[in-house]
C-alpha cells in the first residue's frame, strides 16, 4: 500500500516536469532550424491507436513578426501556431521538436515532430 502511493506520487511528479518542461522552452532558437522531415502524430480516440505520419521534407522552422511560428515547405505552411499558444519540447536527443498546439492553417489542434537535420 505504501509502496504503491510511493510510486503514484513519483509518476505524478515526473508527468508534471516533463509537461512544465514541454511548455517553458525559449522558442527563439528554433527559428531558422533546418528540418529534414516533419510527421504528424494522430491519436484514435475510440482505440487510443497513435500513428505517426511523415507530412513534409526538407523543411524551415521560421518565427515571424507576428509572433507565429511557422514550418515552411518549399512555399506552403505545414504547421502555424501563435508563439503564446504553443508547446514545443526538444528531444533528450537534440535531435528534433515537438510542436503542440493550435493550427492556424488547417484549424484544429496538431502535435507535429520535426527532426532536424544534422550536420557534421
Amino acid at each position: 500500500m505504501i509502496m504503491k502511493n510511493i510510486i503514484e506520487f513519483f509518476s505524478d511528479f515526473c508527468a508534471k516536469r516533463r509537461k512544465n518542461k514541454m511548455e517553458t522552452m525559449d522558442i527563439t532558437k528554433l527559428n531558422g532550424k533546418i528540418i529534414r522531415y516533419v510527421s504528424e502524430r494522430i491519436e484514435n480516440e475510440a482505440t487510443g491507436e497513435v500513428v505517426d505520419t511523415i507530412v513534409a521534407r526538407s523543411s524551415v522552422i521560421n518565427i515571424n513578426e507576428n509572433n507565429e511560428l511557422c514550418l515552411i515547405s518549399g512555399i506552403k505552411d505545414i504547421f502555424k501556431c501563435n508563439a503564446d499558444d504553443l508547446k514545443a519540447g526538444e528531444f533528450m536527443s537534440l535531435e528534433g521538436v515537438i510542436l503542440e498546439g493550435f493550427d492556424l492553417t488547417c484549424g484544429k489542434h496538431r502535435k507535429i515532430i520535426a527532426y532536424y537535420k544534422y550536420y557534421r
